[in-house]
């Protein structure tokens, strides 16, 4: 979890410095850290402070991929004086378990300094396969669907929206327009992709196997009378 009063990244390092983050290897944002997203908030009234909610399934403390992009990123906009948000779930990536010290069926909140991170629960697989993937990011979108509507009583002036998981775009475009706020879509990943491709790897497999396995065909019976050599 977060510890009080310290904003940490993915790795357990204090972020109150405000250094951009590192982006992921597979993020729109390459390169430069959260310096693009800094540049394109919604200017505060009087220059004060922004509320930003941010809706993912992965945040730290998990150590790669797109959790460590966006524990540092929320991290790096806190530690800028922002109020910051996080709908999320438990850390369970990559080992696909969820972490130790965390509950996969429990809702959750940590806070940090202007950081809030509340945890919903979700289903995790133990061997994640197309159909299984997308029962999983299902069953996060769920549970954080009532979470993320109360936050539109809080009035972010921005939705942030992490991908994966597609499943929960159209909750963060609702609350948005609740609220009034900018709604920003980070396509970290397409899990659709991977989740079908696995539907598809499984499929091919079948054919394969129905193929192999099917009865040849009768061969017909060779009599005197329809023998052409007889």
């Amino acid at each position: 979890g977060l510890g009080r009063g310290r904003l940490l990244d993915g790795t357990g390092a204090t972020a109150a410095r405000g250094r951009p983050a590192a982006p992921g290897r597979n993020g729109v944002q390459h390169g430069r850290g959260a310096a693009p997203l800094a540049r394109g908030l919604p200017r505060a009234r009087g220059g004060g402070r922004l509320r930003i909610l941010i809706h993912g399934i992965n945040f730290a403390p998990e150590l790669t991929g797109i959790g460590k992009y966006t524990g540092e990123l929320a991290a790096y906009l806190a530690a800028r004086g922002h109020e910051v948000r996080v709908v999320t779930a438990p850390p369970y990536y990559p080992q696909w378990r969820v972490g130790a010290g965390h509950r996969g069926w429990a809702w959750r909140r940590e806070r940090a300094g202007r950081l809030t991170v509340t945890r919903c629960p979700l289903w995790v697989p133990r061997k994640p396969t197309g159909p299984k993937r997308l029962l999983h990011l299902a069953s996060f979108a769920l549970s954080s669907l009532p979470v993320m509507l109360l936050q539109a009583a809080w009035r972010p002036r921005l939705v942030f929206t992490v991908m994966p998981s597609f499943f929960t775009l159209p909750c963060a475009l609702l609350v948005a327009r609740l609220c009034g706020a900018r709604s920003w879509l980070h396509i970290q990943d397409f899990e659709l992709d991977a989740a079908l491709g696995g539907l598809v790897v499984a499929v091919g497999w079948l054919a394969a196997r129905a193929i192999v396995t099917a009865p040849p065909e009768p061969r017909p019976r060779l009599t005197l009378a329809n023998c052409p050599h007889a």
